[in-house]
């Protein structure tokens, strides 16, 4: 659909609805709920709905603030709309209205970071000195199968805050720093039931960083499918597309449930690994 320059568009869908505004005059084409759903960076402005407080700031999906880390990740489709009214507030394991559920943990050059309850968020601190953190978030679904996700990042005490006007910390303040965590969009063309026809398939993978942070391209993707629910993987071939996209092709085999991993890389280091369980399927 084309959206005027500066409106405001609600999207709907049987368990939530959403609104955007769009700032630039370029016509666009607008999907819901496309394939790979996951929790990431919502890299749009949040506009909550008004029953929900009217529009707001977006938190960043993880920031530090001195030496305290903030998961404040969105549930987003795969172009980076966010799918549900507001951000996921980690809480343990927290149940979501349909079923979802999310559990978090965080490791510092391998040992395990305890976490703390701060108001409805679970937070985790840390030493100041910089050392390599791996932020793990497990996403199950009564709607959707399991996505399990690894962040790996450097990160020590800020020295000064870098979030951009339109954005906050998790729990609400913007005197924080947004950590070079590396998040991936997906363009994945399946029909409107979610559905991919087998033989050759290409897919899109673009990586980015959260606002304020800094933006190093992608330097190496690896993918690789399943049909047995991730029992055995096979590698599929990447193809560097830009300094920040690959596309990743396969031959998809008819009459088959689809998972999918993707492992990439950008040129400071930062990695994340994520894998789709069950991500869709095959017609006949």
């Amino acid at each position: 659909m084309a959206i005027p320059d500066g409106d405001r568009a609600w999207f709907f869908s049987p368990t939530w609805s959403r609104w955007d505004v769009f700032t630039n005059s370029t016509p666009r084409k607008e999907s819901r709920a496309r394939i790979p759903l996951r929790l990431g960076q919502l890299a749009r402005t949040n506009q909550p709905a008004p029953e929900l407080g009217g529009p707001g700031l977006t938190p960043l999906f993880a920031a530090r603030r001195g030496n305290t880390l903030y998961p404040a990740p969105h549930f987003i489709s795969g172009d980076g709309h966010s799918e549900y009214m507001h951000p996921l507030l980690l809480d343990g394991q927290l149940p979501w209205p349909d079923g979802k559920t999310v559990i978090s943990t965080l490791t510092r050059d391998g040992t395990e970071v305890p976490a703390r309850k701060e108001g409805p968020m679970t937070v985790y601190d840390v030493p100041e000195p910089s050392a390599r953190y791996d932020l793990r978030l497990v996403y199950t679904s009564d709607l959707l199968d399991k996505v399990d996700t690894t962040w790996g990042f450097t990160s020590g005490k800020p020295t000064s805050q870098n979030v951009p006007a339109g954005y906050i910390c998790g729990d609400g303040k913007a005197d924080c720093a947004a950590t070079p965590a590396l998040l991936l969009d997906y363009d994945i063309p399946l029909d409107l039931t979610n559905k991919a026809a087998s033989g050759a398939f290409t897919m899109t993978v673009s990586g980015h960083h959260q606002p304020g942070a800094a933006d190093p391209n992608l330097s190496r993707l690896q993918a690789s499918i399943s049909y047995d629910e991730g029992t055995t993987w096979q590698q599929i071939t990447t193809t560097k597309k830009n300094d920040n996209s690959y596309t990743a092709n396969a031959t998809l085999t008819a009459a088959k449930t689809v998972s999918l991993r993707f492992q990439a890389q950008d040129a400071d280091g930062n990695t994340v690994n994520q894998t789709f369980y069950q991500a869709f399927k095959t017609r006949n």
